[in-house]
């Protein structure tokens, strides 16, 4: 894609992005249920030719519901016992993003077993009403994003950035691209303020299979955190995932986020056109620096992958 009609691409969204007007069109109201019941009625038929493992069943009356924790436009997260521990429920909107992310959340946590990926317990589908879940093990600390908003213990960084490498790493060596990797989407369980405490990497709703036959040249993920080649509809591979763990490692030092005064689609167009990066404080390490910069190259070729960064940090640990 040449710079003009990525000008023109990133234009148009910004065009887009407008709230609708209040009287919207009853045509597009129609079509959008339209949409949606058609994939209810796909996603159905699927479950009845081809349903989950038994195994990975759960009966919705299993679970009670204690109180709201998350909630995004894929769905709603709920803290809730079941079978006497203290679980996330998540519960799917009945929408494209909503059904289309349960089911391939369903298909990847089965296959995954990592200390640093979410554990996936059971699946929920229930006929009436209509409602899909995912039951998770439930991390009492919170989100990425939340913790780097407070005082953390001295071996944080490193804990963190090591324990998403590590469970990246195992995502890729499986074939699977992540696809969304941020603060958000990382989970802390334990005493984060002792420094005793687990990292999670979760939300795998837009995850990918390398041997998929998925055409990956579509924008998928968070624009704060994503990879230029994927912002420009090139293709893209899990050097994607490299490029927004940079990103995330850029927040852990410096605790702000990335492109901060820019808007959604301005940070994108900076990295996408202008190569642009955040600028680091002047304190950050020159070792730290060169890892970074390493892993947010413009050429995704020239990225290091998952294994190497664990080693590297760790050989910048140990001189700390």
């Amino acid at each position: 894609m040449s710079a003009t009609e990525l000008k023109q691409l990133i234009l148009s969204k910004v065009k887009n992005s407008a709230p609708p007007c209040s009287s919207a069109s009853p045509l597009l109201i129609k079509t959008e249920q339209s949409d949606t019941s058609k994939l209810v009625e796909d996603l159905l038929n699927e479950l009845s030719t081809a349903p989950p493992s038994k195994e990975w069943e759960i009966d919705l009356y299993e679970v009670r519901f204690l109180r709201r924790i998350g909630q995004g436009n894929a769905g709603t997260t709920y803290l809730a016992d079941w079978s006497n521990l203290k679980v996330a429920v998540k519960v799917a909107s009945i929408s494209e993003m909503g059904l289309d992310g349960w089911r391939k959340e369903v298909q990847s946590l089965q296959k995954l077993h990592h200390p640093n990926i979410i554990r996936l317990l059971g699946s929920v589908y229930h006929p009436n009403p209509l409602t899909f879940c995912l039951v998770l093990e439930y991390c009492d600390a919170g989100d990425l994003s939340t913790a780097i908003q407070k005082v953390t213990p001295r071996n944080f960084v490193f804990h963190v950035a090591q324990s998403i490498a590590r469970g990246m790493c195992y995502l890729h060596n499986r074939g699977i691209i992540h696809r969304d990797i941020k603060p958000a989407n990382v989970l802390l369980s334990g005493k984060v303020s002792s420094g005793q405490f687990d990292v999670k990497v979760t939300d795998f709703g837009v995850a990918t299979d390398t041997n998929s036959v998925e055409d990956r040249t579509a924008e998928t993920g968070t624009y704060r955190w994503m990879a230029p080649e994927v912002i420009r509809h090139e293709a893209y591979s899990q050097t994607a995932d490299v490029y927004s763990f940079s990103i995330l490692m850029w927040q852990l030092l410096t605790r702000e986020d990335p492109f901060e005064g820019k808007s959604q689609i301005e940070a994108a167009a900076a990295v996408a056109m202008e190569s642009a990066r955040p600028p680091f404080h002047a304190e950050t390490p020159d070792s730290i620096v060169r890892l970074i910069q390493a892993c947010w190259s413009d050429d995704p070729r020239k990225r290091l992958p998952f294994d190497k960064i664990s080693k590297t940090l760790a050989s910048i640990e140990s001189t700390q």
